[in-house]
């Protein structure tokens, strides 16, 4: 692993402070922490700007899920609430928000203009042409299992180890 000696820290979180203050010059992190950052540096005392991309190779995609428990004590109101925020004008707010887009496409005409028209908040079709979605869990979308797919944290430690 010639790169290792150039990895400062394995993180899904602090990234986003250290692009925000410049402490760190590049990443591999989330579109919505990638926004926080961005956000973040643009209001900084000195401001550090933060830009985005996504390789012409291709991406990991990940989705994120609502849920409700089969144990739930209040499913009705449960689903209620996950009614309500799909609701376009609701989840727009959200993604104006976090700069993450949703699941729901009537919500794109209320998302503020400045993150629909950002490709990386919001990324075209054309540049998630490659992009894969994670696979994490066994079974979840193949019955092929990889290292990773077997024990993400025995692989994530390890590679933390390498060097």
């Amino acid at each position: 692993m010639g790169v290792r000696p150039y990895v400062r820290y394995f993180d899904s979180s602090k990234y986003v402070t250290d692009l925000a203050t410049g402490e760190i010059c590049v990443a591999v992190g989330w579109v919505n922490g990638v926004h926080q950052a961005r956000m973040r540096g643009a209001q900084a005392a000195t401001p550090v700007e933060v830009a985005y991309a996504i390789p012409k190779e291709g991406a990991a995609m990940y989705f994120d899920f609502m849920a409700i428990p089969v144990d739930a004590a209040n499913p009705d109101k449960a689903h209620a609430f996950l009614n309500y925020l799909m609701e376009p004008k609701v989840i727009a707010a959200v993604t104006d928000v976090v700069g993450q887009p949703s699941g729901n496409a009537a919500a794109l005409p209320f998302v503020d203009e400045a993150i629909r028209g950002d490709p990386t908040c919001i990324p075209r079709r054309t540049s998630c042409s490659d992009c894969m979605p994670m696979r994490l869990f066994r079974g979840l979308h193949s019955t092929s299992e990889s290292r990773l797919d077997a024990d993400p944290n025995r692989a994530v430690s390890e590679s933390k180890k390498s060097g």
